[in-house]
């Protein structure tokens, strides 16, 4: 069992291909990793939130199909790019979800 305390339950729409990427910090370099995006939403038919998350390293070359259930742990920052400043979003931890129950209120 999960502790879902601060973990997200989203729904995969799309993800993105694999691709080797270049890992340095700021004296050497490091390896190179695998990292795909993962276009994810908030499960249900009429869903408002949206999101697009950087998924790294052995997570990456998992397959995840349209409509599966995850469970992630965000990372989140800003940075400045030119004038604009980006938001970024990593996936730290990710967890297929076999079933979700239904919860009434």
């Amino acid at each position: 069992m999960i502790d879902l305390s601060n973990y997200l339950i989203m729904e995969v729409e799309n993800q993105g291909k694999v691709r080797r990427v270049d890992v340095c910090d700021e004296t050497s370099h490091i390896g190179y990793e695998p990292q795909s995006t993962l276009e994810l939403k908030e499960p249900g038919r009429f869903s408002t939130y949206n999101m697009v998350a950087t998924l790294s390293g052995k997570a990456a070359l998992h397959q995840f199909k349209k409509g599966d259930l995850v469970a992630v742990k965000l990372r989140c920052w800003k940075y400045k790019k030119k004038s604009e400043f980006v938001n970024h979003i990593s996936i730290s931890d990710i967890k297929l979800v076999k079933n979700l129950d239904p919860l009434f209120l």
